[in-house]
């Protein structure tokens, strides 16, 4: 799991984005044992615990990390540069 240094407004961000940051939070914080159920049974009792967990977190005020190395913001492009 490896989080990034860098910060993500939370103010201004998007309801998907914020739910996108909120799954991926929640599921690496989860145990592998957590991780394989909500995998194996999507429709599960696992994967039901989860999604209220995130659907907490994205609805509320708190900031939320990110934490997946894959993770990708856009940086904005300066005209006339290469």
């Amino acid at each position: 799991m490896t989080t990034k240094n860098f910060s993500v407004n939370n103010n201004t961000m998007s309801t998907a984005l914020r739910y996108s940051l909120a799954w991926n939070y929640c599921f690496s914080h989860a145990s592998k044992f957590h991780q394989r159920q909500v995998i194996d049974e999507p429709q599960g009792e696992w994967a039901d615990r989860l999604a209220k967990e995130v659907a907490l977190l994205a609805e509320s005020d708190k900031e939320i990390p990110v934490v997946q190395s894959n993770y990708k913001v856009d940086e904005p492009v300066l005209s006339g540069t290469k």
